[in-house]
């Protein structure tokens, strides 16, 4: 007998889910679920509502959010004569 195997359950483990709530994205991020908040409510990232309580937000506007904020090791510049 062969069996045929369900390929949406084997990419459900390769998707990464569309929205997370503050504590798992804050934990992936290495941030506080507060900073999540706070650059929410800066208008930085955007959340979704899914009732009084539950506050969603995406994960991957998040990790963008966090690549291009990042700050690198500044090249010394050359002294500009007056």
């Amino acid at each position: 007998m062969h069996t045929k195997d369900n390929p949406t359950s084997a990419s459900k483990n390769l998707i990464e889910p569309a929205y997370s709530k503050a504590r798992p994205l804050a934990a992936r991020l290495g941030v506080s679920p507060k900073t999540l908040f706070r650059w929410a409510a800066a208008g930085h990232i955007s959340t979704f509502r899914v009732n009084r309580r539950t506050i969603l937000f995406d994960p991957s506007e998040a990790l963008a959010f966090v690549a291009g904020a990042r700050v690198g090791p500044q090249k010394p510049t050359a002294a500009v004569a007056p």
